[in-house]
């Protein structure tokens, strides 16, 4: 989609299909989503015991016992939480053992996750031809650094490179000199020209395999075939939850899975592993089916207006620290309630 959507916003001999090329979601109506905050509460969520207390508030305010299944979303740490609370809960108390909760990592935090693998493999050195580190100091982007701490910077920014390195990819696969250039009768060019060229381009280019042990490779053109490969993955993550596609988040969630085992990242290894047992042998087929196909939020009820659940309350926790910035030191619970 993304190879699709490039050609006709920058390539003249496509850009006459600007009106056909539309995403299929945008012919369905969305369901708006209803969000219901509840009250704050004065509990540090980092100890175990207290994690119980608030799943137990959960259970009281929606009426819950162990013989349904509910979904709890949050990052790593929340998941993890919910394990450590319900495991001591099940030992201290067996007729109240919060079997009900089930934890189910949100896809903000996994695509932050999946934006860091990719800074881990791709920053190199300023001095590597085409790294992120050469192109953060070319481009003089102070606020992104190597492990993409801030992600709306580190995010804009790796969509500019992908930019960059596919429009440089399909000049040199159309054999054109310039965007401008015109390809022989592409004016009779039609939609599924552009879908054949696009996945001609996908197929012979961006999925084709690299081999590092080949000591007579151009390492400098595998490198951006590889940055230009994983960059297409995570912008197609990015896609899938903005069009509140469900099960193509799941896939995503088996393939990341792998490159996180590839860079080290333990925490999010074991979330995926977890996640993906839990989908086939732990929830029920109800709770599979909600998980799977409700991962996202739309507050507009506009299509292409997904939001990750996780995102929706990071936001919602933005909005009440800057409303009670002005409050100083002497803020307390009551007046958050308030």
């Amino acid at each position: 989609r993304k190879v699709q959507q490039l050609l006709v916003k920058r390539f003249k001999s496509f850009e006459h299909l600007t009106a056909t090329q539309k995403d299929a979601s945008h012919d369905q109506q969305q369901k708006k989503s209803i969000i219901h905050p509840i009250a704050v509460t004065d509990i540090d969520e980092s100890y175990t015991d207290n994690n119980v207390i608030i799943l137990e508030q959960f259970q009281k305010l929606l009426a819950l016992d162990d013989s349904v299944q509910q979904c709890v979303v949050g990052d790593q740490a929340t998941c993890r939480s919910i394990r450590g609370a319900r495991h001591r809960r099940v030992a201290d108390v067996p007729n109240a053992r919060l079997l009900w909760a089930k934890e189910n990592p949100g896809d903000f935090h996994f695509t932050w996750e999946c934006l860091k693998v990719i800074f881990i493999v791709f920053w190199e050195s300023k001095d590597h031809p085409g790294s992120l580190a050469q192109l953060q100091s070319l481009l003089n982007r102070s606020g992104v650094n190597a492990d993409a701490k801030k992600f709306q910077q580190a995010d804009e920014f790796l969509r500019h490179a992908l930019e960059a390195h596919l429009t440089a990819s399909l000049l040199t696969f159309l054999n054109i000199q310039s965007v401008s250039d015109n390809i022989w009768n592409s004016s009779a060019a039609t939609d599924l020209w552009l879908q054949q060229t696009a996945e001609k381009f996908a197929d012979q280019v961006v999925a084709v395999p690299t081999d590092e042990n080949d000591l007579e490779a151009d390492h400098i053109y595998n490198f951006h075939q590889s940055l230009l490969h994983m960059a297409l993955l995570y912008e197609d993550l990015r896609d899938a939850i903005k069009n509140e596609d469900g099960p193509r988040v799941i896939q995503h969630w088996k393939m990341w899975l792998l490159y996180f085992l590839a860079t080290k990242r333990s925490n999010y290894s074991c979330e995926a592993a977890n996640l993906l047992a839990n989908l086939k042998a732990d929830f029920s087929k109800w709770l599979a089916y909600i998980v799977t196909h409700n991962r996202t939020v739309n507050s507009s009820g506009l299509p292409g207006h997904g939001k990750a659940i996780d995102m929706a309350v990071e936001h919602h926790n933005l909005i009440i620290k800057t409303a009670l910035r002005s409050s100083g030191s002497n803020i307390t619970v009551n007046h958050i309630r308030v």
